[in-house]
């Protein structure tokens, strides 16, 4: 894969961009943000019915008048080879996109590399073919920040870190990522222009509430309610929460500025919370919660039938949690240099608060004792 013999790049603002992930939840933001601070049309590769791309948008309360005239779907699949596309569709659009915003992966923490190789590293290699077949196309690409985490603590994780993938914690989803940022930085030696973006722990809206109920954060959380009890080694932990809508908005700002391609993002929130400013707002909200000691958390566990805690159990036994040690600090000078003026809204007890209303309300977790009476 090279793109040696591929013709320049289009000058100025893109008209056309390919997005993947437009169905899930980081991707219902990047697509309200590419509509709302772009002029170009959005073209989704989406699996199934398009109709999905815009009952996504409004299940975050994201969808606005209009919106279907700036998104055309395209009937495809990462994890198939050409992304499933025929050659006619896959040579249009080839030719016609002016950059890719690739956010699209299969995310399973409980699953292995092989189930995830797929749709994760196949696929990110095809939009990689893609992107050099005609013209050049710059790639964004949406890694995690857990790929770049050391074995051992260090002051700040840099931009640029690139830990050996045997230190990568043995997630079968992160070494997906690990392996796609190889790919990424490969293709872009070999002439093919891309940035990488390694968002943290992605928590809902900043102002709505609006997220998910899917993420391991809340997952846990989930768990911790249906126990009733927290292990109390969480008295010092800091913790990464970053508003799903700082990170798209931060993404598309650096897509449309093609100096910053050729460098790696940690979109991640420089001001931590504390873990204690979560179980604050989860006890405010009639969430009863005894602290226990490790041990008899575990057990408490084990002792679960519910599927949802014993695939947090599985995770935790895999790697550290955040009822154990703090979230790294991502150093960011790539990001405050780039965008010197784009701060990360604060995450306080009143915006947790806000995030788990919003999932208790769409059914997605547990509604405290006095909603359920």
């Amino acid at each position: 894969m090279t793109a040696a013999r591929s013709a320049p790049a289009r000058p100025g603002p893109p008209e056309r961009i390919l997005l993947t992930g437009a169905t899930g939840f980081l991707g219902a933001f990047l697509l309200r943000e590419l509509l709302d601070r772009t002029g170009a049309t959005v073209f989704c590769l989406v699996r199934g019915e398009a109709e999905r791309v815009h009952r996504n948008l409004a299940r975050y309360g994201l969808a606005r008048e209009g919106d279907e005239g700036r998104v055309a779907v395209v009937g495809g699949a990462l994890d198939r080879p050409a992304l499933g596309l025929d050659p006619l569709t896959s040579g249009l659009l080839a030719e016609s996109v002016d950059a890719i915003v690739h956010n699209g992966s299969r995310v399973n923490l409980a699953e292995g590399y092989g189930p995830l190789k797929a749709a994760n590293v196949d696929g990110t290699h095809e939009i990689l073919r893609l992107a050099a077949r005609h013209r050049v196309t710059p790639v964004h690409y949406v890694s995690s920040a857990g790929v770049a985490i050391p074995p051992r603590p260090v002051p700040a994780i840099r931009e640029d870190r690139v830990v050996a993938l045997d230190d990568v914690a043995p997630i079968g989803y992160l070494r997906t990522k690990w392996v796609a940022e190889a790919l990424v930085r490969t293709a872009a030696a070999r002439g093919i222009p891309a940035s990488v973006y390694r968002p943290g722990r992605i928590a809902g809206h900043s102002r709505t509430g609006a997220g998910t109920a899917d993420d391991a954060f809340w997952q846990l959380l989930r768990a911790l309610v249906l126990v009733g009890a927290v292990p109390d080694t969480t008295g010092d932990v800091l913790i990464d929460l970053v508003p799903a809508d700082h990170v798209a908005a931060s993404l598309v700002r650096l897509v449309g500025q093609p100096s910053s391609l050729g460098r790696t993002y940690h979109l991640a929130n420089s001001a931590r919370v504390p873990f204690a400013t979560v179980l604050a707002a989860l006890r405010s909200d009639g969430y009863p919660l005894r602290e226990v000691s490790a041990s008899a958390f575990t057990d408490l566990v084990r002792a679960s039938a519910d599927p949802g805690v014993q695939r947090v159990a599985l995770v935790n036994a895999l790697v550290p949690s955040v009822l154990d040690t703090s979230d790294p600090v991502f150093d960011q000078r790539n990001v405050q240099q780039a965008l010197p003026s784009a701060g990360c809204p604060p995450v306080d007890e009143e915006l947790i608060l806000r995030y788990l209303r919003y999932l208790a309300g769409t059914g997605g977790f547990p509604a405290p004792a006095r909603v359920q009476a």
